[in-house]
């Protein structure tokens, strides 16, 4: 458990101080936090996909420390009630172009991240999703230095 707290804490930016019964951490920050998570809507209808990013995940919008703090759906829904779909749709990836989901992934490999999970958004969209594993699985691996793309295969 105390491997968890020292881990989200770090999550949350700045500097962590930690003694704990198994653990001692001193001054640690991580310094290449990524904005959010890699949220994908994938779909071959571009409209479509950021109509239901903006329906299901325009919370995101707020970042992880306004959501962190939100005590329940009311506060998230009244949070991201200014949130547009334009606005989703320059955050995540809206559509079935591969290359703007490898542009967005390459943050996370620049700052030094090993594994990355993709989150289709609408649980209705899954299979579309894995269809399209094919195109965008070896565009990712190729970001990736060659010791990590070995071991993704």
């Amino acid at each position: 458990m105390e491997a968890v707290k020292i881990i989200n804490t770090l999550f949350d930016g700045g500097y962590v101080h930690f003694k704990g019964k198994h653990y001692h951490v001193d001054s640690a920050k991580l310094w290449d936090l990524p904005d959010q998570q890699l949220p994908i809507s994938w779909d071959d209808d571009v409209q479509a996909a950021t109509k239901r990013a903006h329906q299901l995940f325009r919370w995101n919008a707020a970042g992880w420390k306004v959501n962190a703090e939100l005590p329940g759906t009311a506060a998230f829904d009244s949070a991201s009630s200014f949130v547009k779909p334009d606005d989703i749709a320059e955050q995540i990836p809206c559509g079935n172009d591969v290359q703007a989901v490898v542009d967005a992934a390459k943050e996370f490999f620049d700052a030094g991240y090993t594994d990355l999970a993709l989150v289709q958004i609408g649980g209705d969209q899954q299979e579309r999703f894995f269809e399209a594993a094919d195109r965008l699985l070896p565009a990712l691996r190729a970001l990736q230095p060659a010791d990590f793309a070995a071991a993704a295969r």
